[in-house]
């Protein structure tokens, strides 16, 4: 019986509790992390659209049934680029929501160890043609997760093409894990 009373009045603080309104815990789910792209919607950019373009080797030897693939496991699913198989990469596809002016924008990358070289590899991510996030990293380099973060100074519609691109000497694996709105 006093447990049960306890419980009742929890219960009841709980509900007279003016800062946990609907509204309030409305907020919070706005601020939760809120993924940009789709691993299994990645698809090969033309060249006349790649914000990467002036980085393309002279040839492009790039298998995508081998060298690009979605990496599922129970916990996350991820888009990966094996460098072995496609020696220059870019993915693009439309973002899924709109963004506004102050949004920040966070793109996880996980790549294996890099070996051969010395060599550098570059990563990045373009909106709407734009590279907002770049990074070289030098080979050979141990395993490790990359993050980027960019500010949106501009309204993004839903459906803007973001690009998301790879290259490097030697066979080594790149894990997009997420682009997410922080």
């Amino acid at each position: 019986m006093r447990w049960t009373a306890t419980i009742v009045g929890v219960v009841l603080l709980a509900a007279c509790d003016p800062g946990g309104s609907a509204e309030d815990e409305s907020m919070e789910e706005d601020r939760l992390p809120l993924s940009l792209v789709d691993p299994h919607r990645w698809a090969s950019a033309e060249e006349s659209v790649d914000a990467f373009a002036d980085q393309r080797p002279p040839e492009i030897d790039c298998d995508p049934d081998r060298g690009m693939a979605v990496e599922e496991t129970p916990w996350q699913t991820r888009f990966e680029i094996n460098t072995g198989w496609c020696n220059y990469a870019t993915v693009e596809q439309p973002i899924l929501e709109a963004l506004e002016p102050g949004d920040t924008i966070e793109v996880r990358v996980y790549h294996f160890e890099l070996t051969g070289g010395p060599a550098e590899a570059y990563v990045a991510a373009a909106l709407d043609g734009v590279i907002r996030w770049e990074q070289v990293i030098p080979i050979p380099s141990e395993g490790e997760l990359l993050k980027g973060i960019f500010e949106v100074d501009e309204p993004v519609d839903a459906g803007t093409p973001i690009q998301f691109h790879v290259h490097n000497h030697g066979v080594n694996s790149w894990e997009l894990v997420s682009i997410e709105r922080l």
